[in-house]
């Protein structure tokens, strides 16, 4: 049902890629107590959406924005990585909800965001870019202050244009210049920019120059420290406000060592400009901020593997028990916002039990996990991991947009704004903030050279887990992961080759 033919009653936001975006007529306002959505509700899509070919001029000559440039404070901040299918709506905020300062949505292709509607949902709030049915970013008003939107793209006119676009819904944009898969490379963008400097330098500039938000760039290392010091030099000329550094180089696999000892010249050389660099790349949690701000000198930390195995990493004592806290808490999101079924299933198939927090012991958990490829429907999942859907059948909780009776947003947000007020409080008290607490504990109770082994020994048991999950019976996760990878890649690429093309698949890269 397309979009135009009903400009007063928003889709539902999003709807399962595969689908056609339904439409929600019985929307209700949301509480008055959230950030009140752009545009207002009386306008719910834009009545011109954006061209589908730039009209920027090749030189790519813009005017400065009318707005007052605004600004993003990356110092001392831990964030969540940009990723695909797991750095959507639900894990941002969750990873907000507890304790991530500013949150990388997942690379949106330049190309896939021109020509899209923006469109609110009255119900829910959140604001859907969509074309052809399908939402192709979606976002909630409760978030913009802390999210930062990457694109990925290899012509500065078309980045700015894609820009623009996204900007008054969002705290800063960042340019991927460091995604090694083929969907991104094979067009030039992503890692492949890191041997076009000058066209990655001419893109930042642009979007400098057009924009009223904050740009910061994401890369990697290139093979010599000569070679990555002489670029680092040159993205901090173009006015960028932050550099983040993957510590590895664009052949490296994430199972290698990432080159920590390589970001401190980095760092140098960044400061002479101002600007905050930010570490990502084997980063286990808040309780790594320390260590690593020590050994690189960087000013923030970037988790993205731990996160996506459980976002309460980002608390600064310990995690959370993804089977009885996480996954439940993450079940009312999706399920109180549309998510994909698709995308649900590969967020929850990401959470790894822990046996340690959890009163179920690992032989009990792990089947509890291994249970959610199979299931079907939401219903299963919520019955498995014990969610109240306010005595709902399977056949009314399985209808798209089921609500829980007397649920709001208000309610479903509520714990991810009180997280955010923790947070800031403990900011402003002076306290250990950026983590660490157990770890500082435990080294304070053993003795340092016994408590940081006790700690090394706890890590190494975690590692060999995850190789043995990988490995063996839970290979499961590896092939779900590998499959979504070849679909995904197969659907960006054409919309690469071909500008204002169909996307059938909210994560387009």
């Amino acid at each position: 049902m397309p979009v135009s033919e009903h400009t007063l009653s928003p889709p539902q936001s999003p709807a399962p890629p595969a689908k056609k975006q339904k439409l929600d007529e019985s929307a209700s306002s949301t509480s008055s107590s959230l950030p009140p959505p752009p545009p207002p509700p009386s306008l719910v899509v834009d009545e011109q959406p954006v061209a589908s070919t730039s009209t920027l001029p090749e030189e790519v000559v813009v005017a400065a924005p009318t707005r007052a440039k605004t600004t993003v404070d990356y110092r001392n901040k831990a964030v969540l990585a940009p990723m695909v299918r797991s750095g959507n709506l639900p894990n941002r905020l969750l990873s907000l909800e507890y304790g991530a300062d500013l949150v990388w949505g997942p690379e949106m292709v330049d190309k896939a965001m021109i020509g899209c509607k923006r469109v609110v949902n009255e119900r829910t709030g959140i604001i859907d870019y969509v074309r052809t049915f399908t939402p192709i970013f979606w976002t909630h008003p409760v978030e913009k202050p802390h999210l930062i939107f990457q694109l990925g793209s290899s012509t500065p006119s078309l980045a700015v244009e894609a820009a623009l676009l996204v900007q008054d819904d969002v705290a800063g944009i960042d340019l991927n210049c460091g995604c090694p898969k083929p969907f991104s490379t094979h067009s030039g963008m992503g890692a492949a920019l890191l041997s076009t400097p000058d066209l990655l330098c001419d893109i930042l500039r642009a979007l400098v120059g057009a924009l009223y938000v904050p740009v910061s760039c994401k890369i990697r290392l290139l093979k010599t420290q000569e070679e990555t010091l002489e670029l680092v030099e040159k993205i901090c000329s173009t006015g960028i406000s932050c550099l983040t550094v993957h510590a590895r180089t664009r052949e490296m696999r994430s199972s290698e060592a990432a080159l920590m000892g390589r970001l401190r010249e980095v760092v140098k050389v960044a400061d002479r400009f101002g600007i905050p660099v930010v570490a990502n790349g084997d980063v286990g949690g808040m309780w790594d901020f320390e260590k690593i701000k020590e050994m690189t000198g960087v000013s923030s930390i970037m988790i993205a593997r731990a996160a996506e195995r459980n976002p309460s990493c980002f608390l600064p004592d310990k995690a959370l028990d993804t089977t009885t806290v996480v996954i439940p808490r993450l079940l009312r999101l999706t399920n109180h916002f549309s998510n994909p079924f698709s995308n649900t299933k590969f967020l929850l198939t990401q959470l790894h039990p822990t046996p340690n927090l959890s009163p179920y012991s690992k032989a009990e958990s792990k089947p509890l996990h291994a249970s959610i490829v199979p299931s079907t429907s939401f219903f299963s999942w919520c019955q498995t991991f014990n969610v109240d859907l306010g005595g709902a059948t399977e056949e009314q909780a399985g209808k798209d947009g089921y609500v829980i009776p007397g649920e709001t947003t208000e309610e479903v947000l509520r714990p991810m704004l009180e997280g955010i007020e923790r947070r800031k409080q403990a900011r402003e008290a002076g306290g250990w903030a950026l983590g660490g607490e157990r770890e500082k504990r435990v080294v304070e109770e053993e003795g340092e050279v016994a408590g940081l082994k006790k700690l090394e020994e706890e890590r190494k048991e975690e590692v060999e887990e995850l190789r043995e999950e990988a490995e063996g019976e839970d290979g499961w996760r590896v092939q779900l992961m590998e499959e979504e990878e070849a679909m995904n890649d197969e659907e960006a690429e054409a919309v690469n080759e071909t500008p204002g093309a169909a996307v059938t698949s909210a994560a387009v890269v």
